[in-house]
């Protein structure tokens, strides 16, 4: 059995391309969950739906694509222990895409959610 190295180059170029089909599945999948939760919450009469935002989907990604579609998308707060002074718990607050609290520790937090709604 004879193993070949691939040269950095065509590596490169494989590794992209798995990593670009990866995302795109990733980015599919979350669409598609996402569309029967709103399903659910429409049937409910909600009007919101706050899905986890899964590995390899970037927040950037979800509100260019629901704001697209009339969507508005903001963050859920995150819980810092009980005390946030800078805003209004319960509220949605919009940050930047990755942004993470310098001032949290970030061990215990869950996974994120991303908040996408509708006018009622």
């Amino acid at each position: 059995m004879s193993i070949t190295l691939p040269d950095a180059s065509t590596a490169n170029t494989d590794s992209t391309a798995t990593n670009t089909a990866d995302v795109a599945a990733a980015e599919a999948t979350f669409v598609a969950d996402t569309t029967v939760l709103i399903n659910q919450a429409i049937q409910n009469g909600l009007f919101f739906v706050e899905p986890v935002l899964p590995h390899l989907v970037t927040s950037a990604y979800v509100t260019t694509y629901f704001q697209n579609l009339g969507y508005v998308v903001t963050f859920p707060i995150l819980q810092q222990n009980g005390y946030n002074p800078a805003f209004v718990p319960g509220f949605p607050e919009v940050l930047p895409p990755g942004y993470l609290n310098p001032f949290f520790n970030h061990a215990f937090q869950g996974p994120p959610r991303i908040k996408i709604s509708w006018n009622s």
